[in-house]
């Protein structure tokens, strides 16, 4: 039977004598982490009396000055402008996700073999030998591993779109009968689904852990991957 004060003992020792753990730890925080948005119902701030009314007008016409040569562009070359300037932040934002989801499953598998070979032979890593042993192929397995977990969310995804399209055209058209018998239909299988989906996802997320520490430490292959890698 496992003690789970024995185990939280084993923990924080390892934890407080190995602190290159606590940089890998960091940096899963930084990459797995949500930002909350940190928005409060009265946090904006409140000009009264002459001189809030003389301040905001300030403002408003820096705007306008700011965005005159916007107005003054033809139609064609705003478009153009505010096109390449979406395919910028795209493109942007995908290269931060892929740094990001790089540097998560490198610390994760880094962790989790630093950990090992520390309760094995008390052996410690620097820095630079801890990220070689993520950076490996395990690295994309425990990548796989998570976008199968997530597969079943990501399917709902699109079945909820697909249900959207044809809610819509149920209530844009047909008889007044199929508009009401198609949105209660639809409403009621989308609350089963989510149910169903979030049952699922406990689930399979709870396991994921098991998954990734068995890929990490014995080298176990993810299904289709590491089929056609051995096939070439």
């Amino acid at each position: 039977m496992i003690d789970p004060i024995k185990v939280l003992k084993r923990a924080w020792h390892i934890l407080w004598n190995y602190r290159i753990l606590w940089l890998f730890g960091l940096i899963l925080a930084m990459t797995t982490g949500g930002g909350n948005g940190g928005g409060g119902g009265n946090s904006g701030y409140r000009f009264s009396g002459g001189n809030g009314n003389q301040t905001g007008g300030n403002i408003d016409r820096w705007f306008q000055e700011f965005f005159r040569p916007l107005n003054q562009m033809p139609e064609q070359q705003l478009i153009n402008i505010l096109i390449w300037i979406g395919v910028g932040l795209l493109c942007f934002f995908l290269v931060i996700g892929i740094i990001f989801a790089i540097a998560r499953y490198v610390s994760e598998t880094a962790v989790i073999r630093m950990v090992d070979e520390y309760e094995a032979s008390e052996l410690k890593v620097g820095f630079r030998q801890g990220w070689k042993y993520g950076w490996s192929r395990t690295s994309w397995r425990l990548f796989l591993i998570n976008l199968l977990v997530s597969l079943p969310a990501i399917l709902l995804m699109l079945f909820f779109l697909l249900l959207g399209i044809g809610v819509y055209f149920l209530a844009s058209g047909g008889s007044e009968f199929a508009k009401v018998t198609g949105i209660v239909a639809g409403i009621g299988l989308f609350f089963l689904l989510l149910f169903v989906v979030i049952l699922l996802e406990v689930v399979l997320k709870l396991l994921r852990e098991f998954f990734w520490r068995v890929c990490a430490l014995e080298n176990a292959g993810v299904l289709f991957y590491d089929a056609m890698y051995d096939s070439n």
